[in-house]
């Protein structure tokens, strides 16, 4: 390679603010990954370097003066959702709120236990077969009463239990 071909490809040192003379594949490996992020960045509105000025790019976007915000999203931009529109903030949960929905469904279960323990034995052997997901047959049978009977039975501990913890639900 000749001193004239040699002296064709160069990079600037924006630190030093001056030219190096490189080889071509060095020169082309060297830009090949600033042109990478140079339009990555481009892309996202971050970068609005012109053509005649890309030879100043060296990846540091902190310090350039063709920097831009870009595609920097808000909490608050709407966003177009199958139900409408939303935004980021509608998205993040609010832990409040599941700490007091917790509250309430502790509550909840300390008083339906309250009125589980207040209840005869038929009454909380029925409730036992039913979280045991007995069917209303199987149940009439290991109770030993006519299915007619545990349905009425059934249908009287429901409307009791609903009464009691109307407060609740």
């Amino acid at each position: 390679m000749s001193k004239e071909n040699e002296n064709k490809y160069q990079i600037y040192i924006k630190s030093e603010k001056r030219w190096e003379p490189v080889t071509e594949e060095f020169h082309k490996n060297y830009f090949r990954e600033i042109d990478t992020f140079r339009h990555k960045q481009q892309r996202n509105g971050c970068c609005t370097c012109t053509r005649s000025k890309w030879w100043l790019c060296d990846m540091n976007c902190e310090e350039c003066e063709f920097r831009r915000a870009g595609n920097l999203l808000s909490l608050e931009a709407e966003m177009a959702t199958d139900e409408g529109s939303t935004t980021l903030s509608d998205t993040i949960p609010d832990e409040a709120a599941d700490i007091e929905e917790a509250i309430m469904l502790i509550d909840t279960i300390d008083a339906l236990n309250e009125e589980l323990n207040r209840l005869d034995p038929e009454s909380r052997r029925i409730c036992e077969l039913i979280m045991d997901g007995k069917s209303e047959r199987e149940s009439a049978q290991i109770l030993g009463i006519p299915r007619s009977t545990y349905k009425r039975h059934w249908s009287k501990l429901k409307a009791d239990l609903y009464e009691k913890l109307k407060d609740y639900i």
